[in-house]
């Protein structure tokens, strides 16, 4: 593609060319790769399909390229993640008689598959005939839309309003970093007690959709196969091994009395210490606290995590490893080396 201030032109025809494709592509999940020879940068921040980890400084052409992902929905996905600076250029070149290193080229997925992105980083270890460099985007297999006919559905928090939320973040970042650190607290205490004021603010005492249902048969049966033998009980006093001799329908009647009652065996817990092996037992440092729960708490906590897992992968960034199903802090270190 051209360079926009030489021919403006040629760079309008080229993404209204490739709208009419994707138009002719409606309802499949294209993914688009190429040299668009555009500068996405950060700007000010980052926002919208552009990541935190672009490189240089917006362009025309990289103004250009914003816009049309912005308005298609799309992510440019090697902006997304952060990598040592030879692993987010993707072009090398002499300009004026010394050596210039960008990023021009991108892979770009729909907003729907952002979820799905594991890693994106290029590679310069390649003997190729050209001054570009390899750039490959990981996904996460199973993630993102299903496949099939119809255009992809986009999560609840994905999207525009997605979009308008990280912008709305990093500008907040931005003017907090021009406050005076003692200043801080004040203005959360503020922020807090504006939000408890406002008649719109959410009810915390309410509980939210999808956990006014009670706990069926089925999800107690799940979760007491999965329950572990030899642990000491809690405030109630019942050990997995008295749970698992029951019918799952008293067990699961018990459960949801506890529940409608509000009964403190279910919040509560009993504190103890356990001594470290070869510590100073005169030394409080030497002790580990232990938080023994019931045994019926932990029948509901794994329903409430089944019930809302889905939403939460759904909000959570894919650079986030821990507390993440099907990831785990390891696939850092893989994806650094």
């Amino acid at each position: 593609m051209g360079i926009t201030k030489n021919d403006p032109l040629k760079s309008e025809r080229f993404y209204k060319d490739l709208s009419s494709v994707m138009k002719k592509r409606k309802g499949q999940d294209v993914i688009i790769i190429g040299d668009f020879n555009a500068k996405l940068g950060t700007k000010d921040f980052p926002s919208g399909p552009v990541g935190s980890f672009a490189r240089g400084v917006r362009n025309e052409n990289g103004e250009m390229l914003h816009d049309w992902l912005a308005d298609h929905t799309y992510n440019a996905a090697n902006t997304f993640f952060k990598h040592k600076a030879s692993h987010i250029t993707t072009w090398e070149g002499i300009l004026h008689n010394r050596k210039v290193f960008n990023q021009i080229d991108y892979i770009a997925l729909p907003s729907c598959r952002h979820q799905a992105m594991m890693n994106d980083r290029s590679y310069n270890n390649f003997t190729v005939g050209t001054d570009h460099l390899l750039v490959l985007v990981t996904l996460h297999q199973g993630a993102g839309p299903q496949s099939g006919k119809g255009t992809p559905k986009v999560s609840k928090t994905g999207g525009k309003e997605l979009l308008k939320l990280r912008l709305r973040k990093a500008q907040i970042r931005q003017k907090l970093s021009q406050v005076k650190p003692e200043k801080i607290p004040h203005l959360k205490r503020e922020r807090n007690r504006q939000h408890f004021a406002d008649p719109h603010a959410a009810d915390i005492n309410k509980t939210p959709p999808g956990f006014i249902k009670l706990p069926s048969d089925k999800e107690v049966t799940t979760v007491v196969k999965k329950l572990k033998n030899n642990n000491a009980p809690g405030p109630d006093m019942v050990k997995s091994e008295d749970i698992k001799i029951q019918d799952p329908k008293t067990i699961r009647k018990d459960l949801n009395d506890m529940i409608r009652t509000k009964v403190s065996k279910l919040t509560n817990g009993y504190l103890v210490t356990i001594g470290k092996p070869g510590k100073d037992p005169k030394d409080p440092s030497s002790y580990g606290p232990v938080n023994l729960l019931s045994t019926y708490r932990k029948l509901l906590s794994p329903i409430i995590l089944d019930r809302i897992s889905d939403i939460v992968d759904e909000t959570m960034s894919p650079s986030q490893f821990a507390y993440h199903r099907g990831t785990s802090t390891g696939d850092i270190v893989l994806i650094h080396k």
